[in-house]
């Protein structure tokens, strides 16, 4: 049985091919970019001694590959599969410096305790690419007097990239 003409809509109400094809092309980057904004991923505790880290390795896995990397970085490997972070534990540390080292790159900071009790921090920084790939990572554990505020730093080897960046990834 056929469709009345009159029951199909109009020519001017359906879309034209390159209308369509714009369309879904839009949908692509859409669907592309979505995609993107989930590379920030999770990772996982270092282990708890002073100024451990991770180097970064040549990866074929992972959010960024090789090839959107500068020359010479790499993506981190090793990186831990859970880091503790605590909001409340989280606002007694802060990065005061983000700057290169010998091989590498560092993070510098303080630990602070606003009660009388001392306090115990495991600090666990992850060194991205402004593009926020993981190019390495380490941890360092900082005991702080009741009252005090500690310094503490993070030194991770890896080849880092133009405008590497340190974040402050989790405090437990």
């Amino acid at each position: 049985m056929r469709t009345p003409t009159s029951a199909r809509p109009p020519t001017s109400a359906r879309p034209s091919a390159p209308r369509l094809a714009a369309a879904m092309a839009g949908l692509a980057a859409l669907a592309g970019l979505v995609g993107l904004a989930g590379c920030r991923g999770t990772s996982a505790a270092l282990p708890g001694t002073s100024g451990a880290a991770s180097a970064a390795s040549p990866s074929t896995s992972g959010a960024a590959s090789a090839a959107s990397l500068p020359p010479g970085v790499t993506n981190a490997t090793g990186l831990p599969a859970s880091v503790p972070n605590s909001v409340a534990l989280r606002k007694n540390v802060l990065i005061t410096s983000c700057t290169s080292a010998p091989g590498g790159w560092r993070a510098v900071g303080t630990a602070a305790s606003h009660s009388a009790s001392p306090a115990s921090y495991l600090v666990t920084v992850f060194f991205t690419t402004a593009g926020d790939t993981v190019i390495g990572s380490g941890a360092t554990r900082v005991q702080v007097p009741g009252g005090a505020t500690r310094p503490w730093s993070v030194t991770a080897r890896f080849a880092p990239a133009p405008l590497t960046q340190c974040v402050l990834r989790g405090v437990g």
